[in-house]
């Protein structure tokens, strides 16, 4: 069960989403020639993930020890990201796609580093299926999705949008049972 800090600030998290999608649509020449409404709704669903329930949940005790490690770990890993992120952009001026999908592909190795570390604990009758682990899904498949539309953008300069649009509709689905299931 969950606390109600995460309920409230995990709910309260969704009212900024519209003001995201809303500066990333006004700002969209200055993030990439090629955002479009599909690509501004992903880097929303990115922010409310990364930067929003990762923290709450990093706070929340009540998860397997497993799972609330991994969130902590990833909370570090995409604050870290942030700042090394702007950096290279604001300041040096130098940001590549492909620095992005080379953190993305350390992320998950260090996700199935910590899988592992923690996989006896997941294999014993003490521990059961929590859904944190569905948060821990969405962010992995997040990190690969991301890195695919970042290779993508590199090798074509330009995104599928067919995809996109697909691929969003599938996480959205998936965040909506994720905090569904912080209520019930």
């Amino acid at each position: 069960m969950y606390s109600i800090y995460t309920k409230t600030f995990a709910v309260a998290g969704l009212l900024v989403l519209l003001p995201i999608y809303a500066f990333v649509r006004k700002r969209q020449t200055h993030l990439s020639p090629t955002a479009d409404a599909p690509y501004a709704a992903w880097l929303t669903f990115l922010v409310y993930l990364y930067l929003i329930l990762t923290p709450v949940l990093a706070f929340e005790e009540n998860l397997p020890a497993g799972n609330l490690s991994s969130i902590r770990f990833f909370g570090l890993m995409i604050y870290a990201r942030l700042v090394l992120q702007a950096v290279l952009v604001l300041w040096v001026k130098k940001w590549s796609p492909l620095i992005g999908i080379s953190y993305n592909l350390f992320c998950l190795f260090q996700f199935s580093y910590l899988f592992t570390v923690y996989a006896e604990d997941f294999h014993t009758e003490a521990v059961t299926y929590h859904s944190s682990s569905l948060f821990l899904a969405i962010v992995v498949s997040s990190l690969v999705v991301d890195s695919v539309y970042a290779l993508l953008y590199y090798r074509n300069n330009t995104v599928d949008r067919k995809l996109m649009i697909a691929l969003n509709f599938l996480h959205a689905a998936a965040l909506l049972l994720l905090l569904m299931s912080f209520f019930f």
